[in-house]
């Protein structure tokens, strides 16, 4: 297979190079649309359909799709429309390798010119596995006196509180806590030190296990004889965009040293809470991932350690990372701790309800107060509320009800909350659909069936349409969420 797909990569590139001796190359994203698979899907199945719409005149279209860095899962030249190919995936290929899965397209314009696709990684992953997520935890000592602990390369005898884990035979890390800083220690055995060797921490402090890393999720990478590197990705529009300003305030704002040493290397950090994500105080537990890269000179290959069980390819994704549990100190410490915790608590939700109320349509419906909805509104409203799980609830039966006429309600719900009638109606049964999912007991079947959708497939296209994850997912995460709670 290997050999193939490298065979597979050479003709890709022999087409790319001819075309462009003799007919000049464009290489763009703007010249297609990829129509199949959706931006951002989760495919689970064996075959998957690729299926693309050129925006330009063309005489033929070359599809492919690279896998697992540089290899070729299937290459075919299609001359006529529909341009659309059944791809048949390698059972061996890793899960949840979102960088490396990547559709592309040759795009053989009438007038010569052909045009490629750049790399088009961060947008579909392979989940076909259905692995549950990793049971690794760690927990996480604070340290009263922060400043006890100083980032030179050495461990101080404070690093001793540290619980240790070992992630195989090849590493061992030790992680601390202070109200304001993570701090992190590796030891790693290597005979060999290169620039190639690195070591990624990985961190999820929203706790998603979401198979894509977003805006949320922090992946920092330390090598012993190369700078480090912070990766933090924005998806807008199911496209891969790297975060330069949360890349540029880890760099600025974290502390880290390495030493070497006789039997390999060490690594020393203290990152900073807010450069991880938004919270100003850290939440008592949140996903964590340690993962070590050897590369030694003249080594085609790699060895990849990882302490949550996760392979070299889907390391970024945070659905296969463990879970760090952080514990208090002393009391004082903790009631200082809470009265800083408000304070930000305060300050946080001040800029969330005004993001909220600027630019967030679908959090308007949540607060009544950032609405001041008249009281034409408030009678749909109200009306709504109480009949939305009749699966025919219509804006003519609405309007009956409320003794309005059907253009009184539209004006009045545009004028009011930017909305139309369906999208409320839709708002609302999926909010009735989340308090449902938090019975244990019940089926998705019958919280379909209690919200007002007539069929599951209703159910679960407007789900995802609002929640933008399917409601098999979000249940799954709400039951871990309980079972969390109730072992606790």
């Amino acid at each position: 297979m290997e050999k193939a797909g490298k065979l597979t990569a050479i003709a890709i590139s022999f087409l790319l190079a001819v075309s462009a001796a003799l007919f000049g190359q464009n290489r763009t994203a703007d010249s297609a649309r990829i129509v199949s698979p959706p931006y951002l899907s989760v495919i689970d199945a064996d075959t998957v359909l690729y299926q693309i719409e050129p925006l330009c005149e063309v005489d033929s279209v070359t599809l492919f799709l690279f896998h697992s860095g540089n290899q070729t899962d299937t290459l075919v030249t299609l001359h006529h429309p529909p341009y659309k190919h059944r791809v048949a995936l390698d059972p061996n290929l890793p899960d949840h390798d979102q960088l490396h899965f990547q559709f592309g397209y040759i795009l053989y314009h009438k007038n010569g010119t052909s045009i490629v696709s750049p790399p088009l990684g961060h947008r579909w992953v392979l989940h076909r596995s259905q692995q549950k997520p990793s049971d690794q935890i760690y927990i996480c000592r604070e340290i009263i006196e922060p400043d006890s602990i100083v980032i030179d390369g050495e461990l101080e005898e404070m690093w001793n509180r540290a619980a240790v884990e070992n992630i195989g035979s090849k590493a061992q890390f030790r992680l601390l806590w202070s109200s304001s800083t993570l701090y992190f220690a590796i030891t790693v055995s290597d005979s060999s030190v290169t620039p190639r060797d690195f070591v990624e921490l990985h961190i999820d402090m929203h706790k998603t296990r979401s198979h894509f890393a977003g805006i949320n999720h922090r992946s920092i990478r330390f090598g012993p004889l190369s700078r480090s590197y912070a990766l933090g990705v924005d998806l807008k529009s199911g496209a891969f965009k790297p975060s330069d300003s949360i890349r540029y305030r880890i760099r600025e704002e974290m502390k880290w040293r390495y030493a070497l040493t006789e039997n390999g290397y060490l690594i020393e950090a203290a990152i900073p809470f807010t450069v991880l994500s938004d919270y100003e105080f850290p939440p008592e537990r949140f996903g964590l991932n340690v993962s070590v890269v050897n590369r030694d000179e003249g080594m085609e290959g790699y060895d990849f350690y990882s302490w949550s069980g996760s392979q070299y390819y889907n390391r970024y994704s945070p659905a296969g990372w463990g879970t760090i549990v952080l514990r208090q100190g002393m009391f004082p410490l903790k009631l200082v701790m809470i009265l800083f915790g408000i304070i930000s608590v305060g300050i946080a939700s001040f800029i969330v309800i005004y993001s909220i109320h600027q630019s967030s349509l679908n959090r308007k419906y949540e607060s009544e107060e950032q609405r001041h909805p008249s009281p034409t509104t408030s009678l749909v409203l109200s009306a709504i509320e109480t009949h939305h799980s009749e699966p025919h609830l219509t804006l003519q039966k609405v309007s009956k009800l409320c003794s309005l006429t059907p253009e009184e309600i539209k004006s009045s719900l545009q004028s009011d909350m930017e909305t139309t009638f369906e999208r409320l109606l839709l708002f609302t049964r999926i909010s009735a659909a989340k308090k449902q999912m938090r019975t244990p007991e019940i089926t998705l079947d019958e919280v379909a069936e209690r919200c007002g959708f007539s069929t599951p497939e209703q159910f679960s296209k407007g789900f995802s349409e609002i929640m933008s994850v399917p409601p098999e997912r979000y249940f799954k995460a709400v039951l871990e969420e309980l079972e969390e709670d109730e072992q606790e």
